[in-house]
């Protein structure tokens, strides 16, 4: 499997619901305009940067990272899961 590398951008997927990109050497993860995303695991990345434009988010997991910066661009209210060890 190949891994993906440095930043990455997902804009205008207003049906994507589920998003899984763990285990890959992302350093950066931009997300615009998917107002459906429920679900986010970015998991054992390297990332020191998450900006989210997904306002029913329901669970995030983003252990094992370098996260420096995390922007939510709308407020989330539904979150029901967020990875304790967010930024670690």
């Amino acid at each position: 499997k190949e891994k993906l590398t440095g930043e990455l951008i997902i804009s205008d997927y207003p049906n994507l619901e589920e998003i899984n990109l763990s285990n890959h050497g992302l350093t950066s993860l931009i997300i615009n305009n998917c107002p459906n995303l429920n679900s986010l695991n970015v998991r054992n990345n390297q990332l020191t940067k998450l900006e989210l434009d997904a306002p029913d988010l329901e669970e995030i997991i983003a252990g094992q990272n370098e996260l420096t910066t995390l922007d939510l661009r709308e407020e989330i209210a539904e979150l029901k899961r967020e990875n304790k060890d967010l930024y670690q």
